[in-house]
């Protein structure tokens, strides 16, 4: 394998993520270290809008210099280091960020560790996110929520997010494919857990946190992966809440109902079919009209996705059995047939209906069961396959706008009077 120095061929030469990232922590001018970091609570889960509110402590250290240290002694009221970390949330639409001040008034501090003086800092923000749900499943579905934290104007050269002390053993130097290895991974000063995640404060009751990820990434535009350590890469913290819904409120307040109204069309064959015609389609159309406002009154709480969820194909296919019904019953009423032949397929009419109708439950349940276990299986995943579920190159790939983007209208000739001067461009996602 090829040593630290060597150039390689980012699409032949097969390196542990790991390695790569200790690679670039070995050469990084400022390894910004995240101490620790703290979700105080995760609230209104929307699903219909697609956002979630967190608030989030980061602590974080990085190695102080000299004129760093000159200043702290001179007046550690009023210290700031010479360099700060610069982050930003790109999954974030409304952000509040507050810098938590010490005894002194100072967020800022200098700290020795191991006979290194670091700076610290803690900071708290309080994000609404967007996050693009997968409800096909609903309401049998497994939710994640990501906060991606991004370094801003600093390339991995310059700074870039690495773990606490201790998260993980260090690799022997012998079997380290990029070279030795000078970085701090096994200098466990620091016994506090890398996230802490507050349960009690979590106010998603349609939900029961399961899992927490945490991934540091040096991320690059996407597309330039293949240019391996040329791409231009920045720090990145990525960290992923994954949910469990609570199925039985839907299934109770939704589904259950549902099945009663269909069910309760089975009293429409105790009346006659002929004589009682008239009664049996306004007491099936009734029943149609009340499952038609019931789902009007509940959709407020369904999620407003522009595909067809697993309950709402169960309620689909309910509605449309009962429809049919509907037809049925009013073709054996005014058919031309004998009473007896009338009584006969009004009989199995009331059989097949019972049999379509149970087998739709059964099918529903039998579904739910295999679905909820599918959603349950990515509890077991890594970040990279819970990445790649959510992602597809047809509607998630960057339209970048590039010089070969000129439009042809900025070279026309055009009449002084018609126009401004400008120069346009433009991209597609095809």
């Amino acid at each position: 394998m090829p040593k630290e120095g060597f150039e390689v061929n980012p699409e032949v030469v097969m390196i542990p993520p790991m390695e790569r990232f200790i690679r670039d922590w070995n050469k990084t001018e400022i390894p910004v270290e995240i101490k620790g970091i703290f979700i105080r609570h995760i609230a209104d889960v929307n699903t219909i809008d697609q956002s979630f509110k967190i608030a989030v402590g980061f602590d974080m250290m990085w190695p102080s210099n000299k004129n760093d240290i000159e200043n702290w002694n001179k007046d550690p009221v009023n210290f700031t280091p010479e360099f700060v970390p610069n982050f930003e949330f790109p999954n974030a639409k409304e952000e509040t960020l507050e810098r938590r001040a010490l005894e002194n008034g100072n967020p800022f501090r200098i700290q020795e560790v191991d006979g290194t003086k670091f700076n610290f800092l803690r900071t708290l923000v309080y994000l609404t996110c967007i996050e693009r749900l997968e409800l096909f499943s609903f309401p049998f579905d497994v939710q994640d929520l990501t906060l991606t934290m991004d370094m801003s104007f600093a390339p991995v050269q310059k700074a870039m997010f690495v773990p606490g002390r201790g998260a993980f053993p260090k690799p022997d130097d012998n079997v380290l494919s990029t070279g030795k290895s000078d970085t701090v991974l096994s200098i466990g000063d620091f016994k506090v857990p890398l996230l802490i995640l507050n349960r009690q404060y979590c106010t998603v009751p349609d939900f029961d946190v399961e899992r927490c990820l945490l991934q540091f990434r040096n991320a690059c535009y996407a597309g330039d992966e293949i240019l391996g350590d040329d791409a231009f890469r920045w720090g990145q913290v990525t960290i992923r809440i994954q949910l469990k819904r609570k199925a039985e409120g839907y299934l109770y307040r939704v589904a259950f109902y549902n099945l009663l109204l269909a069910y309760t069309s089975v009293c429409t064959f105790a009346l006659d079919p002929v004589d009682g015609l008239g009664d049996r389609i306004g007491f099936l159309i009734t029943l149609i009209l009340a499952a038609v406002a019931f789902q009007f009154i509940v959709s407020q709480y369904l999620p407003n996705v522009s595909y067809l969820t697993l309950l709402d194909k169960y309620t689909f296919a309910v509605f449309t059995i009962c429809c049919a019904l509907l037809g049925v019953i009013s073709y054996i009423g005014i058919a031309d047939m004998s009473n007896e032949k009338r009584l006969q397929s009004d009989k199995w009419c009331l059989w097949i209906y019972l049999a379509a109708l149970t087998l739709v439950q059964c099918l529903f349940w039998l579904y739910g069961i295999k679905t909820r276990q599918h959603e349950l299986d990515r509890l077991k995943m890594g970040e990279m396959q819970l990445t790649k579920i959510n992602y597809s190159p047809k509607i998630d790939t960057p339209i970048d706008i590039v010089r070969g983007g000129l439009l042809k209208e900025s070279k026309k000739p055009m009449r002084v009077a018609d126009s401004t001067a400008f120069v346009s461009f433009a991209a597609s996602a095809h």
